[in-house]
């Protein structure tokens, strides 16, 4: 186990493929995007929670990071429970990276 946060990693190998050669473990994800506003759109997460607000409806689409759509509607909000991961957040003109977690 190496954590690479407290210190540099290398490491040599054979050519060729591999599957049980490595492991990747994120932990303790405190935050993601806190709150982005642009062109009066707010993106806000809380833990699992997802916030989107505009003045009027606009393309809402939220992709996680294996490229699932888990939203795509017209609406002027959406607010929903996102399961841990990574998300792509278009709101709008406006497209964030948010990180729902614990």
């Amino acid at each position: 186990t190496a954590d690479i946060t407290k210190s540099d990693y290398s490491f040599s190998a054979e050519e060729g493929l591999d599957n049980n050669r490595f492991l990747i473990r994120i932990e303790h994800v405190k935050s993601g995007v806190e709150s982005i506003g642009s062109e009066n759109v707010a993106i806000s997460m809380n833990g699992n929670m997802l916030n989107i607000s505009a003045p009027e409806e606009i393309e809402i689409s939220v992709v996680s990071i294996n490229g699932k759509t888990i939203v795509s509607k017209r609406a002027d909000s959406f607010a929903g429970e996102l399961e841990n991961g990574i998300y792509v957040v278009k709101a709008g003109n406006v497209t964030t990276k948010v990180i729902s977690g614990k």
